[in-house]
């Protein structure tokens, strides 16, 4: 059967994104796109006040953007989750289902009634009774965290079809699950946090989550130069790490920050190296808005020394009218997690 329609919303600290995709058969069309800023305070959790702020914020975007579908996908943040690959015996999916409570009360440090689980098999061993392990992902989602999220769909007036962790949206924004791809290093930063995600073939292999954003490059830049953090946020946006910009000033406060992520990302590299011997990740993929900044793609390429590029959640055969959505091909790392949710085929 068809899929059904239905739209990505990426509900974030500072901005809230919307995009739809039209399914044509052959490939996707970029039918609406839009973003708001986030109401000040942002999505709270269960207070009513934070649900019904940002619900009218969510109706004015999808009437704004002329999003044609009331059917919804909305990501979780990661750091209000649990994710995680886990290895197991290789053993069959029935057996799977009893066993993953198991494993999840090792890893998950909640009581697990308290949390709704999934789980999706990565990889099993392709010879029958090898000593190799399978991959397991586990997400874990607090049961209040969902009811939050229900809450405010139905205060926005939507339907909501599914939720799921960030990563998974954002991996599936620009890479295919089983289709061969180098491994590569995620950075997808958001304003308070910074994902970071190792995938090989569109699989998730290993996930964590540095409490550094977009808005904390932001505050130094004010509190060295005392700017207001709309002005503060002009400057990062316009000069970053470029050198030969701003007579390098801007660089020099913003290394040291951006300094913390290399640090974590050559730590994670190195984490999975030693557990697959045969295998190195090659690139660094970066997702985003604050990943846009001046300078920061040639910065981690020398401080990390792997190829990186910046998310093109466009370029998996999505077809964009440059009349109806002009430059948008250059901000696609702000949209790629929005896009991934929308990629998400949701049978009818």
């Amino acid at each position: 059967m068809p899929a059904q329609p239905l739209f990505g919303l990426d509900i974030g600290v500072t901005s809230i994104k919307a995009v739809q995709l039209i399914n044509t058969g052959k490939s996707k069309r970029l039918s609406a796109l839009g973003t708001i800023p986030t109401p000040v305070g942002g999505f709270l959790g269960a207070e009513e006040t934070s649900i019904s702020t940002v619900a009218e914020a969510i109706k004015k975007l999808v009437k704004d953007s002329k999003i044609s579908t009331k059917n919804v996908n909305i990501a979780l943040p990661e750091s209000k989750i649990f994710t995680r690959v886990i290895e197991m015996p290789p053993i069959s999916d029935e057996e799977l289902t009893s066993a993953i409570t198991w494993e999840a009360e090792q890893y998950v440090p909640m009581a697990l009634e308290d949390v709704n689980m999934d789980w999706q098999v990565i990889s099993r061993p392709k010879e029958p009774g090898s000593n190799q392990k399978m991959l397991v992902l586990l997400s874990a989602s607090p049961k209040k965290l969902i009811e939050s999220y229900m809450k405010l769909a139905d205060k926005s007036d939507l339907n909501l079809v599914s939720l799921e962790p960030q990563t998974i949206a954002v991996i599936r924004s620009f890479s295919l699950m089983g289709v061969p791809s180098p491994t590569s290093l995620v950075l997808d930063m958001g304003a308070e946090e910074t994902n970071l995600i190792i995938i090989k073939d569109g699989y998730l292999l290993f996930t964590r989550t540095v409490g550094t954003g977009g808005n904390a490059l932001t505050r130094a830049i004010g509190s060295q130069f005392g700017l207001e953090f709309i002005q503060a946020e002009e400057y990062k946006k316009t000069y970053g790490l470029e050198k030969e910009s701003f007579d390098g000033k801007l660089a020099e406060v913003l290394k040291p920050l951006v300094d913390i992520l290399v640090t974590e990302i050559k730590r994670g590299i190195s984490f999975y190296e030693s557990t697959k011997t045969d295998d190195n990740v090659k690139r660094l993929i970066l997702s985003g808005s604050p990943t846009l900044m001046p300078g920061l793609v040639r910065y981690l390429t020398e401080s990390v020394g792997v190829e990186t590029q910046l998310a093109d959640p466009w370029d998996e055969g999505v077809e964009i009218d440059s009349k109806l959505f002009p430059d948008i091909q250059s901000k696609g790392p702000s949209f790629a997690l929005s896009c991934g949710l929308a990629k998400k085929e949701i049978d009818a």
